[in-house]
């Protein structure tokens, strides 16, 4: 199987879904999905000792205390282009926080009597919350855990794999084929792992297993020194709000 040499990971319902590289120092030779349930399971999963291996997480890390775009994700949409609104502006801490909708929109709504021009969040976009909240404990528990952890964005991430292009939606039938086929092209035996994925990968969307095997490819690019790096201005806390690519 190799050494482990990058971990790649998307939100999924049930927990997060992780894909691994295992391989020589050079390349990856085989490719492992596994879906965990906690934020401090990914870090579990690098191993004792492992320094050298980066984690990419879709899920944004380092949090205003508004809710509007930070800088990467403003650099992010322009280099996303008619793709821009795949970037959405993530919670502020507080909204991130809340235990349900109702009370994020109370949270809102107080703070609007200070403010007017306070924003608040769609019930859509609240419900990558919980999963954001997660990710900010663990930082705040462990800072120096970014030395290690990596935010990063799908479409990203393939844009990257297909040269440069912008590819359309995920959701289309054209964009997820080109999607499966860049991380077909990129690591070997995917489409029978993908095939053989269960029972953990019953709750698992196809979607949310491309992104992670893309995150995973970031993660690889942070192991050689190729990535590009968005952003770098540090949150009310002190943590890195950036993307990688």
């Amino acid at each position: 199987m190799g050494q482990l040499l990058a971990v790649g990971v998307d939100g999924a319902r049930g927990g997060w879904l992780a894909a691994l590289g295992h391989g020589d120092p050079t390349d990856v030779t085989h490719v492992e999905l596994q879906l965990v349930e906690t934020f401090e399971e990914i870090a579990a999963l690098r191993g004792q000792g492992a320094d050298g291996v980066p984690v990419t997480v879709d899920i944004p890390m380092g949090l205003l205390n508004v809710v509007e775009p930070r800088p990467c994700d403003k650099e992010a949409r322009k280099l996303l282009g008619v793709r821009a609104s795949a970037v959405f502006a993530p919670p502020s801490r507080s909204l991130a926080g809340a235990a349900t909708y109702q009370d994020a929109r109370k949270v809102v709504a107080a703070a609007k009597l200070k403010d007017p021009a306070v924003k608040g969040l769609s019930a859509q976009s609240f419900g990558i919350a919980p999963k954001v909240s997660e990710a900010d404990k663990y930082l705040q528990a462990d800072s120096r855990a970014q030395s290690w952890l990596w935010e990063c964005h799908p479409e990203l991430s393939f844009k990257v794999l297909a040269d440069g292009e912008i590819l359309r939606g995920k959701k289309s039938v054209s964009g997820q084929a080109k999607r499966l086929q860049l991380l077909c092209d990129r690591f070997p035996g995917l489409l029978d792992k993908l095939v053989a994925f269960g029972p953990d990968g019953r709750s698992v969307e196809t979607g949310d297993a491309l992104d992670a095997l893309a995150a995973l490819n970031t993660a690889l690019r942070v192991r050689r020194g190729a990535h590009e790096e968005l952003g770098g201005e540090t949150d009310d806390t002190g943590l890195i709000m950036r993307m990688v690519m």
